[in-house]
């Protein structure tokens, strides 16, 4: 069974803080969050790791972040947001 996480207990993960990735959540529909109820999230935290790996392919890649549902993070994984 995955691990899931609080949305406090990702952005302590990510080195971002709880606002920052609710912005993340909101804005790129490819993070691995679910919504339960009217107001709580969860996230799987393996798929936060393949989130990332992704999000680093497509910089390799040439892949703009747009293309991939996400805002230009300047090469960084969240720290932009």
């Amino acid at each position: 069974m995955p691990k899931l996480l609080t949305p406090l207990e990702a952005s302590k993960l990510l080195g971002v803080s709880r606002g920052t990735l609710y912005k993340i959540i909101n804005q790129d529909p490819s993070f691995p969050a679910v919504r339960v109820g009217e107001r709580k999230w969860i996230i799987n935290e393996d798929a936060v790791f393949v989130w990332i790996q992704n999000k680093n392919i497509a910089k390799i890649g040439g892949i703009n972040d747009n293309d991939i549902g996400n805002k230009d993070t300047g090469g960084k994984i969240c720290k932009n947001w």
